[in-house]
């Protein structure tokens, strides 16, 4: 057309193509005409075209309520309109139908019996019409799963700048997942403008750029799982020059640059450069470089319009710039005389040295220099063309370098004053030395990457020099890390391919191609990048913990870079209660997320939690289970107290922190702040999170003293802090850390530029931790490590383990315990570092190695026969927090395990009460730990029978135990006690001291016994007499009648009679008289079969209504002497007499000990009470009941008037009575060691057992020919002989009375 626009008529497809126009300007002037060519961008032209369908609607068959959806893609330009049909009916867009634009999907959001039918789509576009296939929907009813599954997915998607795409993503589940968008691991935000969702949950980005481009991931996710898919989507643009080249004007000989910088464009853009409208091919004196043009040397044939043409898939963009070369300037300044001032000729113009690329020249200033010389020119061309290039220099020398190998050089120089330059030197003719002929430059290199581990690699054979005869590949990565070289592998071929890359890294190769006489020139460098794959590590330093009873708060770390093989789209968390069968739910977590809080738990459960990382590819492999109890109930707010250990770490700058956390645990900890400062606190604070343990302060001054405070916080404020002072170390004498070990001498301590940085650990096991850091000199040769670690439980003690590498990991660790770590460098000429800061971390937990100690039954504390209390120790390696005991049991060993009862007990408590066990039945306890990893071993079993309360031991628990025999119980009694003190040795240590104790105290007792005893005689007393046969006599022939009691004139012994038996729980014996040594009687009235026997019936009037007492006479010297106890059925205990005489003395060293009450159970003793009171005397019942002063005393010879007497203190004979039977109260047992015996025979029930007495005297008593022992008496069978005798009473009371008074008397000498 007349404006030099191109019009076609009746387009076809063969006017398709790329279109250009050229503009030339034509010029002249005085010495040439001037030819000036401009070229216009590239224009494509394409043909308007209707497509076959890329996506057609299919047959479909969806559960009730379930979403669904039906394509019908082509893929046409301008976009072509659809319209759907059902059962070839149009469907409007709107309501429960869905026609998303630029794809055309059709979507029901949820899916009833009325959309059941036929489904088609019709396109139109540029002129044509197309129907695509008939689908048929099915509606089903029934359980639909609640697992996730997609319908329509994102599809790869290309679009040029300014326009819009579809991200389609459409999931069925029986729960309505939740749908999230995210580009390059970071969420969508729809803002409802320029990205807004359409459709159930896709979305369309309209006005796209080229910041569009990137990784799109649709991630569903429900209570139970969640799915991603992953598409990625470029967005086009055009090149556009940023950097436009400018006109410039040069002279002949100069060097000019034009640059042509670009914006970024995708594809990335191709620059061209033309001359007056044609391309130029780089050379010596054209150099294109990226961006820029090198014109060397420019000649008067330079001038033109030079133009910059960038231009990819989408389209072009061009610059232009003309340049002007004008003749060297000839200008000078006149002198007065007219003559110009231009210096002269440089002299001796000279080459020093040359090779094959390269010539150094040297020259001499000129003669007249006609002011300062500003410059050196020197002009160089080569001698077969007319191309001159020229370069300056200051001095008189200068080297030419860019040269061709065995080329002859013409060179001259001239000088440059305020005149102007002046004239040239003679021109050098210089050749450059021959070089070796190599292979050329490779061309067309171009790497693919195949896989997440392959490169292929593929390129051209140099197109001139010597034939290539191989072929160098050198490759490392990009960046190049710190001291990394290139990788050499040498092929003959055109291509290789290279394996064992690393995942999602980027390489830069380049190729050498080497000849007989070596390489050449090296190719131009390329990039690529290895393909992603699933991450191959979970994250690191998982930690979790209750926020509150119902949440609980998961933070994380991501793991090593390289182990993540792409970029993170997210982190994958699974979490599930510990109970067996329990079901799982997963969440997925945004990529930027370090730690989530999770909710809507229960509490005081046990919940399992483990991590994944997610990127394009998929998942990788999950950590181990990580354990979290959330609490009963929310922990209190309450003001803190302080944190119960604070420990620095101080460096040369540092401080390095690390602390432990307040003891009350149910106070809620939100944080910490530590504080800092020159000899005060606080100066400078920082708050940290409450899960933050260590804290480094940085930026100190060397050799001062800081103090540090720490306290926690919560809502209510700070607690109470905690201070440490702590002095930073200096920076010029060698040093250790203050914990450093003695060992540290053994080498030369380095300074702490070689410590090794970054210490961070990881849990392995249960049994070991592995420790990671970083060189901090990364030059060193042959660079040993030393770990250091160490745990509270046992001491702090060091132990060392040593390594070649910056890792290592650290074996033999306790379970469920913290270790501290540090690590030092070890130089290969024996160096040492100083230690790097300490790092914390714990054991995993671990089923107990060992069983619960110490397990003890017992009666139980109520009393209950049918119940045992158990006591226990916990295990000493529980290898974690004890969750619960199992207490088995069973009255049958040999059962298996599994058919033991088993109770279950808290594991904070360490006693239990097992109930419904059978009296006299033989049961076997045993007792097992279980924490969150599982159960320990069981305990050794002990046997219990609840009847008796006796524990056995395992080797006693197959003996038969007879409970007829005595002897059986006395050997299963002592096998017992020894297996008690073999399981306890406690109890023997205490039984020990018991008996230490107990003889101790009986050898103070005789001492002072025999002390009292050695203190003299006494002048009444009674001795003991030697004992006499009992052949003799009555009582002790045979086939006589039992004699109940023998009294002699001269002795005082009372033997028992043949058998020793139990009457009412006491203990009571018979006792006769042939052992019986006794002085001489004053009462012996004997009746039947020798007992003695009174009848006295109750009155307060007379004798017979007085009580009938028991009573108690102590015999002999000391109070280890027996007690016992006799009987009486006398009046004399009457009530009516209490107080009506004065209290006598007792007889010296045998008063019982003074406390015992007087009267018990309505009986009244013989034994003595406290003094001032009205007891105090052991013969108080006789003497306050007597009435008169007794009677004198008989003859000894005659037996007629004989009464039956007990002998007592001081000589006197007390009358002795017979009682009927009563209710006997053992008093001995109340005052032990005191014991009683009562003598009783086989009377009826009107005569009664008389009770009697040992007593013995420590002095013996000689006997006389006057006071024969009568051996043998007679017993009486009438009781009127007794009854005579009731008479003569008052001379009896006569007789107590003044045995009373003798017993005071006595009782005063010994005071």
């Amino acid at each position: 057309m007349s404006n030099g626009s191109l019009w076609i008529e009746a387009m076809s497809s063969a006017e398709e193509g790329t279109y250009q126009c050229a503009v030339h300007v034509t010029s002249k002037n005085d010495l040439a005409i001037d030819t000036w060519t401009f070229l216009s961008r590239k224009a494509t032209l394409r043909l308007a075209d209707l497509s076959k369908f890329e996506l057609q609607p299919v047959d479909r068959t969806v559960a009730k309520g379930q979403p669904t959806a039906f394509h019908c893609l082509i893929n046409s330009k301008p976009t072509p309109s659809a319209v759907w049909l059902h059962n070839d009916q149009p469907i409007a867009n709107g309501g429960e139908y869905h026609i998303l634009p630029v794809s055309n999907t059709l979507e029901i959001s949820s899916v009833q019996s009325r959309h059941e039918g036929t489904y088609r789509c019709t396109v139109e576009g540029a002129g044509k019409r197309r129907s695509s296939q008939t689908a048929r929907l099915a509606v089903t009813i029934g359980e639909v799963s609640n697992e996730l599954s997609f319908i329509t997915t994102p599809r790869l998607q290309v679009v040029e700048q300014g326009g819009e795409f579809l991200l389609e993503c459409l999931v069925a589940s029986r729960i309505r997942p939740q749908v999230r968008w995210l580009k390059d691991s970071r969420q969508i935000i729809v803002d409802g403008v320029r990205i807004r969702r359409v459709g159930v949950s896709s979305i369309l980005v309209s006005r796209s750029s080229i910041e569009d481009t990137g990784l799109y991931t649709c991630r569903a996710s429900n209570n139970d799982d969640s799915i991603d898919r992953a598409v990625s989507v470029e967005v086009r643009a055009p090149p556009r020059i940023t950097t436009r080249p400018a006109t410039k004007v040069a002279v002949e000989t100069a060097d000019v640059e034009l640059e042509c910088g670009t914006a970024a464009a995708r594809p990335e853009a191709r620059v061209s450069w033309y001359k007056n409208g044609e391309a130029i091919i780089g050379s010596e004196y054209f150099v294109i470089e990226p961006n820029r043009l090198r014109i060397l040397g420019v000649v008067r044939a330079d001038q033109a319009i030079y133009q910059c043409i960038a231009e990819n898939d989408v389209g072009s963009e061009q610059a232009s710039a003309q340049l002007l070369v004008d003749a060297p300037d000839s200008s000078s300044v006149a002198a007065s005389s007219g003559v110009p001032m231009t210096a002269s000729a440089p002299l001796g113009l000279r080459s020093t040295s040359s090779g094959s690329r390269f010539i150094n020249v040297e020259w001499d200033p000129p003669v007249q220099r006609n002011g300062n010389i500003m410059r050196y020119h020197v002009f160089y061309k080569d001698n077969s063309i007319d191309r001159e290039r020229m370069i300056n220099s200051s001095s008189t020398s200068a080297t030419l370098t860019s040269l061709q190998p065995f080329t002859m050089y013409l060179i001259r120089v001239t000088a440059e004053n305020e005149a102007g330059m002046g004239k040239f030197s003679d021109s050098l003719k210089v050749t450059t030395n021959k070089e070796q002929a190599v292979p050329g430059k490779v061309t067309s290199l171009v790497a693919t990457a195949t896989g997440p581990e392959t490169i292929d690699i593929r390129w051209s054979p140099p197109s001139g020099g010597q034939p290539a005869l191989r072929y160098k590949i050198y490759y490392s990565h990009d960046p190049l890390e710190k001291s990394e070289k290139e990788t050499l592998i040498t092929t003959s071929t055109t291509h290789y391919t290279l394996h064992g890359m690393d995942k999602y890294t980027g390489y830069q190769i380049r190729i050498e191609a080497e000849g007989a006489n070596g390489s050449g020139l090296s190719s131009d460098t390329v990039r690529i990048r290895t393909q992603s794959d699933e991450p191959s590590a979970p994250p690191v330093n998982i930690q979790a913990e209750a926020d509150s009873s119902t949440s609980v708060r998961v933070s994380w770390d991501e793991p090593e870079k390289d182990s993540v093989n792409g970029e993170v789209t997210g982190y994958r968390l699974k979490y599930k209660t510990k109970a067996r069968g329990a079901k799982g739910n997963t969440l997925v977590i945004d990529a930027t997320s370090r730690e989530y809080t999770m909710g809507n738990l229960e509490p005081n459960t046990q919940y399992l939690i483990r991590m994944a990382v997610v990127n394009h590819n998929g998942t990788g492999p999950f950590s181990e289970w990580v354990a979290v109890d959330t609490p009963g109930q929310d922990k209190e707010e309450r003001t803190l107290g302080a944190p119960r250990e604070i420990r620095p770490h101080a460096g040369i700058d540092y401080i390095l922190v690390s602390w432990l956390p307040p003891a009350d645990e149910q106070n809620l900890v939100r944080g910490y702040q530590i504080g800092w400062g020159l000899s005060v606190p606080d100066t400078e604070t920082i708050r940290v999170t409450a899960s933050t343990t260590q804290y480094k302060i940085s930026r100190l001054s060397s050799e001062r003293d800081y103090v540090i405070s720490l306290r926690a916080f919560n809502n209510l404020g700070s607690g109470f802090p905690i201070y440490e002072t702590v002095r930073t170390l200096s920076r010029e004498t060698p040093h250790f850390s203050e914990d450093s070990d003695s060992d540290d001498a053994d080498g030369q301590l380095g300074s702490s530029e070689s410590t090794p940085v970054g210490l961070r650990t990881e849990a392995v096991s249960g049994t070991s931790i592995r420790v990671m850091w970083t060189e901090s000199d990364e030059s060193a040769f042959n660079t040993q490590y030393t770990v250091r670690y160490s745990t509270s439980v046992d001491g702090n003690q060091h132990r060392y383990v040593n390594s070649t590498e910056t890792w290592a990991t650290v074996e033999g660790l306790r379970p469920a315990t913290e270790y501290e770590f540090a690590v030092r460098a070890v130089a290969s000429n024996g160096q040492l570092s100083t230690w790097s800061m300490a790092a914390r971390n714990r054991t995993w937990s671990a089923p107990p190695s060992s069983a619960p100690r110490d397990l003890t039954v017992l009666p139980a504390e109520s009393g209950d026969p049918h119940s045992a209390s158990l006591h226990w120790q916990p295990p000493k390696y529980s290898n974690g927090e004890i969750e619960e005991y199992l207490v088995f049991y069973t009255d049958r060993e040999s059962l298996s395990d599994k058919d033991w009862t088993i109770n279950y007990v808290a594991g904070d408590k360490l006693s239990h009460q097992v109930s419904n066990l059978l009296p006299k039945a033989n049961y076997f306890f045993k007792i097992q730990a279980r924490n969150e990893k599982g159960h320990g071993p069981f305990s050794s079993i002990v046997g219990y029978t609840p009847s008796g309360g006796a524990i056995l031991s395992g080797r006693d628990r197959n003996v038969p135990r007879g409970h007829g025999s005595a002897m059986g119980d006395t050997v299963s009694l002592i096998e017992q006690l020894q297996s008690i003190f073999q399981t306890n040795p406690l109890y023997l240590m205490l039984l020990i001291a018991f008996a230490l104790i107990l003889i101790l105290t009986l050898i103070l007792i005789i001492m002072c016994c025999l002390k009292r005893s050695g203190g003299g005689g006494r002048k009444n007393g009674y001795q003991s007499a030697k004992k006499t046969s009992g052949s003799g006599g009555v009582g002790g022939g045979i086939g006589g009648p039992p004699n109940d009691l023998w009294i002699n004139g001269t002795g005082s012994h009372m033997r028992a009679g043949a058998s020793d038996y139990m009457v009412d729980g006491l203990a009571t014996a018979h006792l006769t008289a042939a052992d019986i040594d006794s002085p001489t009687p004053r009462y012996h009235h004997l009746q039947g079969q020798g007992t003695l026997t009174r009848s006295y019936h109750q009155s307060s009037q007379s004798l017979e209504g007085r009580q009938r007492t028991p009573q108690v006479v102590y015999t002999g010297t000391g109070r280890h002497q027996p007690i016992h106890k006799i009987d009486f059925d006398s009046p004399y205990g009457s009530s009516s007499a209490i107080g009506s005489a004065s209290t006598p003395p007792l007889p010296p060293m045998q008063a019982p000990p003074s406390g015992p009450p007087t009267v018990i159970d309505g009986y009244r003793t013989l034994r003595g009470t406290p003094p001032n009171s009205s007891a105090a005397n052991a013969l108080r019942s006789f003497t306050q009941l007597a009435g008169a002063t007794p009677p004198p005393p008989h003859s000894a010879t005659s037996t007629s008037s004989m009464r039956p007497t007990i002998i007592a203190a001081g000589g006197r004979q007390v009358p002795v009575g017979r009682a009927t039977a009563q209710p006997r109260v053992n008093v001995a047992n109340i005052y032990s060691p005191f014991a009683s015996c009562s003598a009783s025979s086989d009377a009826g029930d009107s005569d009664k057992k008389g009770e009697c007495m040992e007593m013995r005297e420590t002095t013996p008593v000689k006997t006389t020919g006057s006071d024969k022992i009568v051996a043998n008496m007679l017993p009486s069978h009438s009781t009127e002989d007794l009854n005579a005798h009731l008479e003569s009473l008052d001379t009896m009371l006569d007789d107590l009375q003044q045995l009373q008074h003798n017993l005071h008397l006595d009782t005063s000498t010994d005071k």
